[in-house]
C-alpha cells in the first residue's frame, strides 16, 4: 500500500515538474510575427513562432516588415474604398437637389399640385413623377374608375408601341386580346402603353391565378408560344387629341 502510494506521488510530481517547465509558446506559432521570450529583468532573446518560454520569462511578439507592409496596404485598401463610398453619395446628393430644383422649376410660382397641359390648356393628368435624365415624367389621369399612368415628355405622350404585348388564349392571335395583371398595380391604378396615340392596359376582372397562353402578338406580329401569366381583359383610351408641346402649371 505505501509503495502505490509512493508511486502515484511519484508520477503527480513528475506530471507537475513536465508542466511548470514547459513554458508558453510565443504567440502561438504565428508565422507572420516575430517572437521573443522577456525576461524580468528586461533580457529579451528572439526565438522561433514554436519555441516554449520559460517560466520566469513573458511571451511577445512584433509584426514583421511584409506583415507591416500588408497592414498598410490593408489600410489604404479601405481608405481608398471609403473614398469612393464617399464620392458616390456625393453624387447622389447632388442628384437629389437637381431633382429637387426640377420639381420646384416645373411647380411654378403657384404652388399646388402641379398639373401637365397640352398646347390648348387640356389638363393630360397630374404630374406624379419626373425622370431629369431624359425629362419625362408619369402623369396620373383618371378613366373609367381606375387612375392611370401615362409616360410623356414635354414634346408629347411617348409611344411605347414596341414593348406592347397582347396575350392570347389560342395559338394564331385569334380571339379577345389579354394583357399581362400585376397584383402590385393595384386595384384601382394601371400602368398604361401606348401604341399610334391609343393607350393599352389591363381592365377589370383579372383571372385568379395563372392561367395557360398560347400565343402573343408584338410590334404587330403572332409568336406561338406556351406559357403562364395572370392576365386580365386590355382595355383603352384614346389619347390623340392632346397636342404637343406639354407645359406644367
Amino acid at each position: 500500500m505505501k509503495i502505490a502510494k509512493f508511486f502515484g506521488f511519484g508520477i503527480l510530481a513528475l506530471s507537475l515538474s513536465f508542466f511548470l517547465s514547459s513554458g508558453v509558446f510565443a504567440d502561438g506559432g504565428n508565422t507572420t510575427l516575430i517572437h521573443g521570450c522577456v525576461a524580468k529583468d528586461g533580457t529579451t532573446r528572439i526565438v522561433s513562432p514554436t519555441t516554449a518560454c520559460k517560466n520566469s520569462e513573458s511571451a511577445r511578439h512584433w509584426p514583421t516588415d511584409a506583415r507591416i507592409v500588408a497592414d498598410e496596404a490593408r489600410i489604404t485598401a479601405t481608405e481608398t474604398q471609403n473614398g469612393t463610398q464617399q464620392t458616390d453619395i456625393d453624387a447622389i446628393k447632388t442628384k437629389n437637389t437637381q431633382q429637387d430644383a426640377s420639381i420646384a422649376a416645373l411647380q411654378g410660382q403657384g404652388g399646388g399640385i402641379p398639373r401637365v397641359i397640352d398646347q390648348s390648356g387640356n389638363v393630360i393628368g397630374i404630374l406624379s413623377e419626373i425622370n431629369t435624365g431624359n425629362q419625362s415624367s408619369y402623369v396620373r389621369r383618371a378613366f373609367a374608375g381606375l387612375e392611370l399612368y401615362i409616360f410623356v415628355s414635354v414634346n408629347g405622350i411617348i409611344d411605347q408601341g414596341n414593348s406592347l404585348s397582347l396575350l392570347y388564349i389560342s395559338a394564331d392571335c385569334s380571339g379577345p386580346p389579354l394583357v399581362s395583371y400585376s397584383t402590385a398595380v393595384g386595384p384601382f391604378n394601371r400602368l398604361v402603353t401606348v401604341k399610334n396615340g391609343v393607350g393599352y392596359f389591363a381592365g377589370n376582372n383579372p383571372t385568379p391565378g395563372e392561367i395557360t397562353l398560347n400565343s402573343y402578338e408584338n410590334a404587330g406580329l403572332c409568336y406561338t408560344e406556351t406559357f403562364f401569366a395572370r392576365v386580365a381583359p386590355v382595355m383603352s383610351i384614346n389619347l390623340t387629341g392632346f397636342i404637343a408641346p406639354f407645359h406644367v402649371e
